[in-house]
């Protein structure tokens, strides 16, 4: 088993992290009172758009090894965009 599969293996299991933890933060700002969550907002969700951002890049590297080996990536696209969905979210919700 080569390198690429053993990474791609770590990033199955590491791709739910980014949704995971940001219903955690939300859970936590919910129990805060309203002035209070105004400022425990950006410590809590700002590491976790970045843990976003740095999953989906990772993501996005792995899928393009694989279709440039040709290999099937199926479920490495949607792990992708899996980890990337937090920062997606974000960026979508800052368009609109």
């Amino acid at each position: 088993m080569d390198r690429t599969t053993r990474v791609e293996r770590w990033y199955r299991w590491l791709a739910p992290l980014p949704p995971a933890l940001w219903l955690l933060g939300l859970l936590y700002l919910r129990q805060l009172e309203p002035w209070g969550a105004w400022g425990a907002a950006a410590p809590v969700l700002i590491p976790v758009l970045l843990v976003s951002v740095a999953l989906g890049s990772t993501g996005l590297v792995l899928v393009v090894r694989a279709f440039l080996a040709r290999r099937p990536a199926g479920w490495l696209v949607l792990a992708t965009l899996l980890s990337a969905s937090t920062a997606l979210y974000y960026a979508w919700r800052g368009v609109r």
